[in-house]
């Protein structure tokens, strides 16, 4: 079966899909640099850097991929309005242009199946009136209808399907027509630590990582694993002027937070500069950041996997990244589910 990957990225779910199986045959982004790092990875796919909210039918025509398509379409829109990383290649800020994308792709391919990635805020009501042009757009096109009661259901922990991260997605899958799904797939063994994980015997393929500034090195110095911002002087004096300043009364556990060893990974986010109340972003036992090799473990990235750019550039291509694991399951059980 072929494989349509939209908001393609540096190309992982167009990997996990090829683990399954299917041949990536069409991709597209408007970031050069993630279509560099697809190109070295997947040359044989025809590969288009334009702007899907532009012209979406006159994109699909381009790459070939006809009213009459049957194989799976994945699409990856841009969260920065719903992430806590923030930052795109995108000018598209609005949540309803997104859902008008899904919809148009749905009503013009109804013969295939539509896989759509981190789309969480259909399940809030604020985006109500978005979602139900992605419903209409279902029941034109011939498919089972849809809702945001039933989409809550494909709200997926990463850590929950053999993925060693901490990693919350909403995956929704919609069928082509005349099809439909049954269940949800069953999430695997308990998944890896820290220690497992980047322990003992880790071979690091990319070494480079984000520093911590001045004020971060202070403290975290000599914080033990698992320890907070009790643990040092430094890191109490932050706690008080981070409420002085959000005029809060305390601060969670988890602000200026080292990692244990016995911690699930944490969530691999797109940013350099990743914010001291989300903690857990400290190595258990050295005074940095994890590095880029260490986040490649994360997200279940292939070890041969290129990826283009900078520490920036790299860091975001990682951090946008689906986990490959994740995602070769998941679309491995829809497409086996109906």
């Amino acid at each position: 079966m072929d494989f349509v990957d939209l908001f393609c990225g540096a190309g992982l779910a167009s990997e996990a899909a090829k683990f399954i199986g299917l041949n990536p045959i069409a991709a597209v982004d408007y970031c050069p640099i993630a279509l560099a790092s697809y190109a070295k990875n997947h040359p044989q796919t025809r590969r288009l850097g334009v702007d899907l909210f532009k012209d979406i039918e006159d994109t699909l025509h381009c790459l070939h991929i006809y009213k009459s398509y049957n194989g799976v379409i994945w699409l990856s829109p841009p969260c920065q309005d719903f992430s806590t990383a923030k930052g795109s290649c995108y000018e598209v800020n609005n949540t309803e242009a997104i859902f008008e994308l899904i919809a148009k792709v749905v009503y013009a391919r109804p013969n295939a199946w539509i896989i759509i990635e981190n789309v969480s805020p259909i399940i809030h009501a604020q985006y109500a009136n978005a979602w139900y042009k992605v419903q209409d757009a279902v029941v034109q096109s011939g498919r089972q209808n849809v809702s945001r009661t039933w989409a809550r259901n494909y709200v997926f922990n990463a850590w929950e399907y053999g993925v060693p991260q901490i990693r919350t997605r909403l995956i929704l899958p919609i069928p082509p027509k005349g099809k439909s799904l049954i269940g949800l797939p069953t999430p695997s063994n308990k998944t890896k630590t820290l220690q497992e994980c980047i322990g003992k015997g880790f071979k690091d393929v990319d070494i480079e990582h984000p520093v911590l500034c001045k004020a971060e090195y202070e403290i975290f110095k000599g914080m033990p694993a698992g320890g907070n911002w009790h643990d040092t002087e430094f890191g109490r004096k932050a706690a008080l002027k981070y409420m002085k300043i959000n005029k809060v009364s305390k601060v969670s556990d988890n602000f200026a937070r080292r990692c244990s060893w016995d911690d699930i990974p944490p969530c691999v986010l797109a940013s350099h500069r990743v914010r001291l109340k989300y903690g857990n972003f400290v190595h258990p036992e050295k005074d940095r950041r994890f590095t880029l090799g260490e986040m490649r473990q994360f997200q279940t990235i292939p070890k041969g996997y290129i990826i283009e750019g900078g520490l920036k550039e790299r860091l975001r291509q990682i951090g946008n990244a689906v986990p490959v694991q994740m995602v070769a399951r998941i679309i491995k059980y829809f497409l086996n589910s109906c």
